[in-house]
């Protein structure tokens, strides 16, 4: 192998651990409470060199979000490929709101990913950094135009709200400590899909 791609292997490896330590102080901090050095020094290296990898705090966050884009593209592809003519049409476009994320958030990273995009759906300081606008909206887009052509017949303003009510549900189940203190029962997390999509199907169909 030559010294330089060596060299880029290396680099390579580096972003990566310095994206694997970001987004988890990202998720547990936050944003204004993240900084480089910290980043830096939870994989043992220093600042500069994850500022010669991301040049700002901004950079960094931002290459974590696009990480993760290939789960908003899923669902992009997913919902252009709905039938909007077929009876079936509403379920479709849930299942395919739902499941891309639902799946992610089987895994450790995914749940952890979760978690940030909860963190900055909630910050009110979120507009300012334009990630759900960069990375989120087309894809909302998308979902709001299918949903029109599946329910044509809803007054203005339905689709968007309906999607929005949406991405509050998904995102308020994320977090699965927090169903499981209002409830006694067991393994009462293995229903949020059911439960998710009944009440998305029923809600948009209004």
């Amino acid at each position: 192998m030559s010294t330089e791609v060596q060299g880029n292997t290396a680099g390579t490896r580096r972003r990566e651990q310095i994206l694997d330590a970001a987004v988890r102080m990202f998720a547990d901090r936050g944003f204004e409470a993240t900084t480089m050095r910290a980043v830096a020094e939870d994989i043992g290296t220093t600042a500069p060199l994850v500022i010669y990898h991301f040049a700002t705090k901004l950079d960094l966050y931002k290459a974590i979000f696009a990480r993760y884009q290939h789960l908003n593209e899923e669902r992009r592809r997913e919902v252009l490929a709905v039938d909007t003519s077929a009876g079936d049409a509403v379920e479709r476009i849930v299942e395919a709101f739902l499941l891309p994320t639902l799946r992610a958030q089987e895994t450790p990273d995914g749940k952890l990913f979760a978690r940030l995009v909860l963190r900055e759906a909630s910050d009110p300081a979120a507009h300012e950094r334009g990630i759900l606008a960069e990375y989120f909206d087309p894809m909302a887009r998308d979902f709001i135009t299918v949903m029109r052509q599946a329910l044509p017949d809803k007054p203005r303003g339905f689709h968007e709200w309906a999607y929005l009510f949406g991405v509050g549900a998904l995102t308020g189940t994320a977090l699965p400590h927090r169903i499981a203190s209002l409830s006694d029962q067991d393994n009462i997390n293995e229903f949020r899909y059911d439960y998710l999509r009944s009440v998305l199907v029923a809600g948009w169909r209004g």
